[in-house]
């Protein structure tokens, strides 16, 4: 997708050793520039940056996209005894 002249791929990631979720990336390039991560455990969204300037209008998008992409927390498993 091309915002603002720069061409950047968006995708979804599985996150099984860290937060047990899921993230939706933005890469330009090799280069991984921002990502947003479902923490089903925590039960929150992550933002995470890696340049310290991005255009507002890819903030923006990713913001909008990935609350669809990433979709619900998982429930809770309560532990068996």
């Amino acid at each position: 997708m091309d915002i603002n002249g720069i061409e950047y791929t968006f995708l979804i990631a599985i996150d099984i050793t860290n937060r047990e979720g899921v993230s939706y990336e933005c890469w330009r390039g090799q280069k991984l520039v921002l990502k947003v991560s479902r923490d089903d455990e925590k039960r929150q969204f992550i933002f995470s940056q890696f340049p310290s300037e991005l255009p507002l209008s890819l903030v923006e998008h990713i913001a909008k996209v990935s609350r669809k992409e990433l979709g619900d927390f998982k429930p809770r498993v309560k532990a068996t005894r």
